[in-house]
């Protein structure tokens, strides 16, 4: 069941306004666009998309992150607006190091991690 009202975020969010693609198990795609961010999740507004409860994949970019991050999620929360729907989603089985680039961002601003920052230049 899906949660219409109450506020239940379990981790810090940073303001997060990204275009989103959004893609179901049925091969459904849409677009949408973030609000907010956290490790655990996102906030989005998106036009009617049919997931039927079934979790979604979200396609999306940080900045700074030289290549786009690809989470499943799913739907924890949906209010309908009055540019469509406002959707919460919680991201599941997310790898670490995209864990830490997205805590990274939402503590800093910036996207990268260590591990993804561009190798430098060679020198002469």
């Amino acid at each position: 069941m899906l949660e219409t009202t109450g506020e239940r975020r379990r981790a810090p969010r940073a303001r997060y306004e990204k275009p989103i693609m959004l893609r179901t198990d049925s091969g459904a795609v849409a677009q949408a666009t973030s609000n907010d961010v956290s490790e655990l999740g996102m906030g989005l507004r998106a036009g009617a998309l049919d997931h039927g409860g079934r979790p979604l994949w979200l396609t999306f970019s940080l900045p700074r992150v030289p290549h786009m991050i690809q989470l499943k999620a799913r739907v924890v929360r949906q209010h309908p607006g009055t540019e469509g729907m406002t959707l919460g989603v919680r991201f599941l089985e997310t790898p670490p190091v995209v864990r830490r680039m997205i805590r990274t961002y939402v503590h800093t601003g910036r996207g990268r991690v260590k591990e993804y920052e561009p190798p430098l230049p060679a020198t002469p």
